[in-house]
Parts: structure tokens; sequence; C-alpha cells
């Protein structure tokens, strides 16, 4: 997947693709095969790279500037210069994050259709509904957290949909796996630990602070239990801050 990927951002029509009236229907895909990818550890830094290549396809910058921002970094090049160099690539990656961040959760969050019954069969059941915000699967899971991990900074207008995710993952009768919920706490903390994100949480506080985080400060015996206490508490902590700082 990762060498289809490649090799679809090389090919020649790539840039006309990709900057066509109908180009996010060709970038978008991509970019969610990429988040799927970043998953991966042995692929993510690759998956990263391909990202960059596709946000300035995609966002339609000069090709010189594009060749100089997608170069491979100078080993002779200042400690500045490589800083600056990657800021400028995680500055256009949130671009493209931000064009496709409500379509990508979409492709996250709601089960899609099942594939037509074969002739002659007779049509399958529909799935069972699942609870608001429940992630049924490992790689919607991991894609969640990769897609959130990457681009906080532009999450914070989707919180309405992102906080459920966080909220029914917080529940043990709700994910029995409580390295999960773990998982789940600590990518809140990170959500929240952007102060990009942090700005739109407002509103969605008080819901977040006693549905989620001081249910999971109670003690419990346990050495998870123990730790999704202390992720709690940086989580109050990140809000707190966030709190301060847009007063």
């Amino acid at each position: 997947m990762l060498e289809a990927c490649g090799a679809l951002l090389a090919c020649e029509c790539a840039p006309s693709l990709c900057v066509a009236a109908d180009g996010d229907a060709v970038a978008r895909p991509l970019l969610r095969a990429l988040v799927q990818l970043m998953a991966d550890g042995d692929h993510n830094d690759a998956a990263r790279v391909h990202i960059t290549r596709l946000a300035a396809l995609a966002l339609g910058l000069p090709p010189a500037a594009a060749a100089a921002l997608l170069a491979d970094d100078d080993a002779a090049a200042s400690a500045a210069d490589r800083a600056k160099a990657a800021r400028e690539k995680q500055a256009l990656a949130m671009r493209l994050f931000e064009r496709h961040f409500g379509k990508l959760l979409d492709s996250i969050l709601v089960l899609p259709d099942p594939p037509p019954p074969a002739a002659g069969a007779p049509p399958a059941p529909p799935p069972p509904p699942r609870a608001t915000g429940v992630l049924t699967f490992a790689y919607e899971r991991a894609a969640f957290d990769v897609l959130l991990r990457t681009a906080s900074a532009v999450a914070g207008p989707h919180l309405p949909r992102v906080l459920p995710v966080f909220t029914a993952h917080s529940k043990p009768e709700v994910c029995e796996d409580p390295d999960t919920r773990l998982a789940m706490m600590a990518l809140l903390e990170t959500t929240l630990s952007d102060a990009e994100c942090a700005k739109h949480l407002g509103q969605f506080a008080k819901v977040l602070l006693v549905t989620v985080v001081l249910p999971n400060s109670v003690w419990r015996a346990g050495r998870v239990a123990c730790t999704i206490r202390k992720v709690c508490a940086c989580a109050r902590w990140r809000d707190a801050r966030a709190r301060t700082e847009g007063t």
C-alpha cells in the first residue's frame, strides 16, 4: 500500500489530478490511506513524507517551491535551517489536514455500507448499531489515534464529534479492555495539550470533566487504573491551563 501511494504521487499526472475541480476526490482517499499507514511504526516516517508531497500537490504549491521543500535534508545545513524546513513541512501538512479533517473523521467513525449481495443471494442483515463514539475495530482506533496526534491543531472545530469517542471509551461497561481505555485517556491528554485545539474546548469542558475525567480519577486497584488516574490528572491540568490562558 505504501509503495502504491508513492507511485501515485510520483506519476506525471498527479499534479493535475490533485488540483483539478474534483481534486479532493483524489487527495482525500490517499490521505486516508496514509493516515492508516502511519499507525504502522515501520511505515510512519515514509507515510509522513508522502503526506507532505500530497499537500504540496493538492494545495498547488509552485513546482520549484515544492521541490525545495521536499528535497532531502541537507546534512550541511544548520540546525536552525533544518528546524525551519521541518516547520514549513508541518504547516503545509496541517493545511491539508484542515481541509479534509471532517471527511477523515467520517471515514473512521461511520461504518461503511455492506457490499451488495451476490446474484440470487438473500440480502445480508444490516450490521447491529453501535453506541455513539465506539470504535469497534482496532484499525479504526489506530487511525483515530494517528489523526488526533498528527493534526490536533486543526481538530478544535470538530470537538463535538471527537469528544464522544473519548466519552464512550472511558466507560468500563462500554470499553472492557483496560489498555484501550488507557490509550484513549492518553490520547485525550495529548489532544488537549495542543493550544489551538484547547481554545475550542470551552462549552465542552464541564461535560468532559464530569463524564470522562472525574469518573476515571476515582481510586481503583491495579496498574492500569493508577496510570489512568495520572493521565486524567494531566488532562485536568491541561483544561485548567487552557481556561486560564483563554481569559
